[in-house]
């Protein structure tokens, strides 16, 4: 859960997360804010007894090399800068190295946007709780030529052949990518030197697409975008993943096609995903908003991993055919309600269905209304606020018949167009 915290002297709001901070560019996060920061997290280390060395990564947004520098100034001991990456690649490196470390990143934000996620070598994350100082959006730092970021080619290929240590691909394939604009471009363009039977082409089936800050990827086959259905379906089926973690809104059929795994339910997020595989010891999760975590492989978010694997599984299996017998009916809403409280909204929407149906609401990450026709099962419809924007609410639909689909579907895409 998110909460906001008041900058008196500028009446502005950071975005203060469980798991990092956000806000817009140079109001609310800039070189200032930057330096605080990093003295507040040496002070954090410092109390902890971890070593008084840092690795410092960024994404690629215009603010992003002022804001490092800044906080390697106000960082009280060493730095291992490993420059412009991605987001699972700085994670990977926490881990490998046995370092904590800073990311400069708004995440999926647009570019207007900047902030800080603080990582701890032991999959936990760091957060400043305590009050922020009046922010000076009048502090500028230059940034000298020899201090700016860069792509270090040598870290994301050491990444390319990681992930190569777990995919085996007999056959000849072609992937493109179409986000030129994420981190996950350079390491894309980095296959065909690791994998030889991969090659980059336009003219692919397979599509990839990605976030800013590259820790999630999108995968279309033959122009139709995989849901994380899609994807759990094909992971589990050939791999030993024994723990899987998911949250609320994915498909109860899922879950019935796989007996023998255990599922553990997981609030949204990355902290507590990563919390759920430190208590749990889980093998592989997914979140629906494409967040997806080997664990077995990598401990932590690899989502490049994914369109490697599902390559892997398309060698033994005809995708095409697999994708429309797979017992999924679902979809997901994300949308902006007009209403200024979206929990009384989400009652609103929930007595809807009280007319005709029988209907029960449980409390979990959000609200689940499960409906039923007397004592036939229907479907269900998963709803939660954003932790991210205000207002935005996500909807998902889950339903036992593809029937039932097209009736929830239709109902509630009404509700939400008249209410958004």
């Amino acid at each position: 859960m998110c909460h906001y915290t008041y900058l008196p002297y500028y009446n502005l709001y950071i975005m203060q997360r469980t798991y990092d901070i956000r806000g817009t560019v140079p109001d609310e996060i800039n070189p200032g804010m930057a330096i605080f920061l990093a003295k507040k997290f040496s002070a954090f280390l410092k109390q902890k007894k971890y070593p008084a060395r840092i690795i410092l990564a960024a994404d690629k947004r215009k603010s992003s090399p002022e804001l490092l520098y800044a906080f390697k100034k106000g960082f009280e001991g060493e730095v291992q800068e490993i420059g412009y990456t991605s987001t699972p690649i700085f994670y990977h490196e926490v881990l490998r190295r046995n370092l904590p470390g800073v990311m400069i990143t708004a995440s999926h934000l647009p570019p207007k946007f900047n902030g800080f996620k603080c990582y701890l070598p032991n999959n936990n994350m760091w957060i400043f709780k305590g009050k922020f100082p009046q922010n000076n959006t009048t502090m500028r730092l230059t940034v000298p030529k020899e201090e700016r970021p860069r792509v270090q080619k040598e870290i994301l290929l050491a990444y390319v052949q990681e992930l190569k240590k777990h995919i085996i691909l007999k056959k000849k394939h072609t992937l493109s990518f179409s986000s030129t604009h994420s981190l996950n471009a350079d390491l894309i363009s980095l296959l065909p030197k690791v994998f030889p039977n991969i090659s980059l082409s336009k003219k692919s089936l397979w599509n990839i697409t990605s976030d800013y800050d590259g820790d999630r990827v999108f995968i279309s086959y033959k122009k139709k975008l995989l849901l994380p259905e899609d994807v759990f379906y094909i992971l589990l089926q050939n791999t030993s993943y024994k723990k899987i973690g998911i949250p609320k809104n994915v498909s109860n059929a899922l879950i019935q096609k796989f007996p023998e795994k255990s599922f553990f339910f997981i609030k949204t997020g990355h902290k507590n995903f990563k919390d759920a595989y430190n208590k749990k010891h889980l093998d592989f999760a997914m979140e629906y908003s494409h967040h997806i975590y080997f664990f077995k492989e990598l401990k932590t978010e690899a989502p490049l991993l994914m369109p490697l694997k599902l390559l892997q599984f398309s060698e033994k299996h005809d995708m095409a055919k697999h994708l429309i017998d797979n017992p999924f009916f679902a979809k997901r809403y994300d949308v902006m309600l007009k209403h200024t409280n979206t929990h009384t909204a989400i009652a609103e929407f929930s007595r809807l269905w009280e007319k005709n149906f029988s209907v029960t609401i449980k409390q979990f990450d959000g609200y689940e209304i499960i409906i039923h026709d007397k004592k036939t099962y229907i479907g269900r419809i998963h709803i939660r606020t954003s932790n991210t924007e205000k207002r935005i609410v996500r909807a998902c639909i889950d339903a036992s018949t593809r029937s039932s689909f097209v009736y929830l579907k239709r109902i509630t895409s009404q509700w939400l167009k008249k209410n958004s």
